[in-house]
């Protein structure tokens, strides 16, 4: 399989799988020189991409993308968001942003076999101390805290984390509010948004008026549909409530 062309190419140059086989061209024995001549690479590129993937195989690559996809997949179901198709043709990315996720798709990456827990970090731009990271045991205290934490919100469903801390000074525990915040935070617990009022603006002409003949009341509305071709038609109907006759711009 060829690589791509590069003008043909959109957002990143060159994937994964594609510095992949630019790396083994040079392995082949052509020269670092020849290959980033033909690809139009610096060679600080080059070595860059070296040290990046140069114990990987394309195989390889296209497991560690498909990991993540399933993580992705995963956490989503688990949050109760629908799935996505998984069709590449329209199935979008999420990246990984937080420290503990890249964490997750770096442990399954090292399970899986695609690599030693140094290279998968280096790869998932994960900090080798976030991949060693063991979280230690709740203390009773901590887990007090927690329990009380929900049973406050649970009751007090309005009420936010300065609220709720300050009910749990009330009660003796001595804990401040960053704290009360990190934890509802991990939680999921927030306080629902409040619903504006909608405000009726402009002055009413009074109660609706039944029509008795033609051209005393006119009724208008827009209508929304879609063409066969994808694109969207909005149109502005006004009708003669009498006769019903469309009115003719």
């Amino acid at each position: 399989m060829g690589l791509r062309n590069p003008k043909d190419m959109k957002g990143k140059r060159y994937s994964t799988e594609d510095k992949i086989r630019i790396l083994r061209q040079a392995d082949a024995g052509q020269s670092i020189v020849e290959v980033c001549r033909e690809h139009n690479l610096s060679q600080v590129s080059f070595h860059r991409w070296k040290k990046q993937f140069g114990q990987m195989e394309v195989n390889e690559a296209k497991r560690l993308k498909e990991l993540e996809r399933e993580n992705t997949e995963l956490k989503k179901k688990q949050f109760g968001q629908p799935a996505r198709d998984p069709s590449p043709q329209i199935r979008m990315r999420k990246k990984a942003l937080r420290p503990a996720c890249r964490r997750v798709y770096a442990l399954k990456a090292v399970e899986g076999g695609l690599g030693s827990g140094r290279k998968v970090c280096q790869i998932l731009t994960v900090p080798r101390s976030s991949y060693w990271y063991r979280p230690k045991e709740k203390t009773s205290w901590e887990e007090g805290i927690l329990k009380r934490v929900i049973e406050l919100s649970d009751k007090h469903p309005r009420y936010g984390y300065r609220r709720i801390a300050a009910l749990l000074l009330q009660g003796g525990w001595h804990v401040g509010k960053r704290r009360i915040q990190s934890l509802r935070r991990s939680l999921g617990l927030r306080v629902p948004p409040t619903k504006r009022k909608v405000i009726r603006r402009g002055y009413s002409t009074g109660l609706p008026v039944k029509a008795e003949h033609k051209g005393h009341v006119w009724t208008w509305d827009f209508i929304c549909d879609g063409t066969t071709r994808g694109g969207s038609l909005r149109m502005l109907t006004i009708l003669d409530e009498y006769t019903r006759e469309g009115h003719v711009l």
